[in-house]
């Protein structure tokens, strides 16, 4: 207890203290996330990185029980970190111990790429509406240069192509046109693709498809309020919905029926562990259930490992949709 009340006073460079988790399970707190990235800050000093991943490397299992059980020490806080290194080929990925202040492994790993974010994915629609090149494939589209406002992006993780490889970080972007701020754009695709390196966020390549066809603009139906409100709305019911629906009326009079400790949930003899993580989502952990006083233990972990989505459409460009949605994006980011 005297080692777990000397953590939680640690500062570190001008963070506010870290304090001690309650469960070895619990995802990294705010506290805890900025202090990892400033001592990986620091151990990338003069070096222009962006953090990919932060995250809680879980303790193995040996030492969960052994805490939990036999009354041991509190499992190693420890941190796992991914960075991208501007101008670097190879991703560094690292563990950080926490209460100890310091990084304890680092590895830069070549011919890979790690998971995109949702700041990547954002980033990518400002990229190819400020390209010339495909600000040039829109007007020949039929969208007129000064409309560029208007055109969207579909950001895609492109997987593997032949033609990189693993070499580069790429996204592949799916183009539409807006009519209004307020369209569904999957109305009005484009017919081209560009291919864009998010380390050098610049369009590198776009693949056109032999036959060309100009971006639809017949007007089409839109579920929009103020579409619904223009097309049946009346003096009566100005708003166009209907108004033959019954009240519906959800309650618990007496309070919910499980309880809360921290991150575990007790819920009609089950007691569940609740994490989470960038990749996974939700994970539960330490499921066990009380059978008449007797605890069995049921499940260690259950996560999500993956969610594999094959399109499957032979049409250009979207013959390589083909999600990994956990791998390639993070169920949790």
């Amino acid at each position: 207890m005297d080692r777990l009340k000397q953590i939680a006073k640690q500062t570190v460079a001008g963070s506010a203290p870290v304090s001690s988790p309650m469960h070895p399970l619990d995802p990294l707190s705010p506290q805890e996330i900025k202090a990892v990235a400033s001592i990986v800050k620091a151990k990338n000093k003069g070096k222009e990185i962006m953090f990919n991943t932060v995250t809680l490397k879980e303790p193995v299992k040996l030492a969960y029980y052994h805490w939990k059980e036999k009354g041991g020490p509190m499992p190693a806080r420890l941190a796992y970190y991914v960075v991208v290194e501007e101008g670097a080929t190879a991703v560094q990925e690292g563990l950080v111990d926490i209460p100890g202040q310091k990084v304890i492994d680092i590895r830069n790993t070549e011919g890979v790429q790690p998971i995109l974010t949702p700041a990547d994915l954002q980033a990518t629609e400002d990229i190819v509406r400020n390209d010339p090149t495909v600000i040039e494939q829109c007007v020949l589209s039929g969208v007129p240069k000064e409309d560029m406002k208007n055109v969207y992006c579909d950001a895609w993780t492109i997987g593997y192509d032949e033609r990189w490889g693993a070499s580069r970080r790429l996204q592949q972007a799916l183009m539409y046109w807006r009519s209004d701020e307020d369209d569904l754009h999957y109305s009005h695709p484009l017919d081209f693709c560009p291919i864009v390196d998010m380390n050098a966020k610049k369009v590198i390549y776009i693949d056109i498809p032999n036959r060309r066809r100009k971006v639809s603009k017949h007007k089409h139906a839109n579920f929009h309020p103020n579409s619904i409100k223009a097309k049946y709305g009346t003096k009566e019911n100005p708003l166009g919905y209907r108004q033959d629906d019954t009240p519906i009326n959800v309650t618990q009079p007496n309070g919910v029926s499980f309880k809360m400790a921290g991150n575990v949930i007790n819920w009609s003899n089950f007691s569940i562990h609740i994490g989470f993580n960038y990749r996974e989502g939700i994970v539960l952990s330490d499921i066990t259930y009380n059978d008449h006083g007797k605890v069995r233990p049921m499940f260690h972990r259950i996560s999500l490992s993956e969610m594999i989505v094959p399109y499957g459409s032979p049409d250009f460009p979207h013959q390589r949709k083909h999600a990994l949605d956990i791998g390639e994006y993070g169920a949790g980011n």
